[in-house]
C-alpha cells in the first residue's frame, strides 16, 4: 500500500480517552482487497476483520467514534454501485 492510497480521517486527542495514558490517534482509511491479511500489532494478541454491521456493541476507548468517521468517509467517497468516485 502506498501513502497516496490512504485517506486521513482525523485526529482523536481527548484527554483521558485511554486509561493507559495520554495518546493521540491519527486514523486513516484505506480500501483493501477482500482477501487482505491482517496482523496484530504490539498491543494486541490477535486481529481480525469485522463487518461493520457485525461489530461488538462495546468497543475500546473512542473507537466507535473513529469507526463512525470511517463509515461516513466511505459513504461520501463511493458511488451507489460501491466503486470509488
Amino acid at each position: 500500500m502506498e501513502p497516496a492510497d490512504l485517506l486521513q480521517l482525523g485526529a482523536w486527542d481527548t484527554p483521558h480517552r485511554d486509561p493507559r495514558g495520554r495518546y493521540v490517534t491519527v486514523a486513516y482509511l484505506a480500501v483493501v482487497p477482500d482477501d487482505a491479511r491482517i496482523t496484530a500489532g504490539d498491543d494486541a494478541r490477535t486481529a481480525r476483520w469485522w463487518p461493520v454491521d457485525g461489530l461488538p456493541e462495546q468497543l475500546a476507548f473512542d473507537h466507535a467514534e473513529i469507526l463512525t468517521a470511517a463509515v461516513s468517509a466511505v459513504a461520501t467517497t463511493t458511488s451507489p454501485a460501491g466503486t470509488t468516485a
